[in-house]
């Protein structure tokens, strides 16, 4: 029993509210995948483990390379050029090593980053500064080519072992991102959906209500001022609209 205005006025909020509702459904889901959202930096996070350390800074492959070449380098200072620069590369794994273990979150890849992939890594590293280098620069062929096969070597095996796990965990991890996305798209779509059919049929429902009290009341009032230019003075009109 509401009058004209208010009635239409509570269509007009009810569309509004409905407008508003999906409108964020909408930007929920498109925040929640987004560029900069948590899905794309978890995304950008994994990449970059993959590439790091399958390649260098985090890979041993390079610097392995690298210590052959001192090893049969052929003056002093091409030796020294390549020490340095694996010196140089032990800074940047180190520096790329501190970074993952502030933006990995804690679990098994994790873990083994900051365990055995990095204790083999550091015990290569040591053996190359203990060993390796001292044997290079005093002219020992035969301790620096003991030290390359040795401890060197086994550091390394255990490396790779631990950079193939790496790469298993981190391409899981990957297509785990992936599918929560897809998963969290379908979801608010469906929600989106849903909340589109519910806002439709309570606007229709409510508009047709409104135009059949408004309309009937006016079909009324118009067949009355009919009988009233007819001189009919007899017909009413009763309603219990406001």
């Amino acid at each position: 029993n509401l009058k004209i205005g208010t009635k239409l006025n509570l269509l007009t909020v009810t569309t509004a509210a409905g407008l508003l509702i999906f409108a964020a459904l909408a930007f929920f889901t498109i925040s929640r995948i987004k560029v900069g959202s948590d899905f794309f930096a978890q995304k950008i996070i994994s990449n970059s483990v993959a590439a790091d350390f399958e390649n260098p800074p985090q890979s041993l492959q390079k610097v392995y390379s690298l210590a052959v070449e001192a090893e049969d380098a052929a003056t002093p200072a091409a030796r020294q050029s390549l020490i340095t620069q694996i010196r140089d590369a032990r800074k940047d794994y180190e520096s790329g090593h501190q970074h993952y273990m502030q933006v990995l979150l804690s679990g098994a890849l994790r873990d083994l980053v900051a365990g055995e992939s990095n204790a083999a890594t550091e015990a290569w590293y040591d053996a190359a500064e203990q060993q390796f280098f001292p044997a290079l620069e005093a002219g020992d062929h035969a301790r620096a080519e003991a030290a390359r096969t040795g401890p060197m070597e086994s550091a390394y095996r255990r490396d790779s072992a631990a950079v193939d796990e790496i790469t298993r965990l981190t391409t899981a991890w990957d297509s785990e991102n992936d599918r929560k996305a897809v998963a969290e798209v379908s979801s608010k779509t469906w929600m989106m959906a849903i909340a589109a059919f519910l806002i439709l049929l309570v606007l229709i429902t409510l508009g047709m209500g409104i135009a059949r009290q408004i309309g009937g009341q006016v079909v009324k009032t118009v067949a009355a001022l009919q009988a009233l230019a007819d001189c009919d003075l007899t017909i009413e009109v009763e309603g219990d609209s406001g």
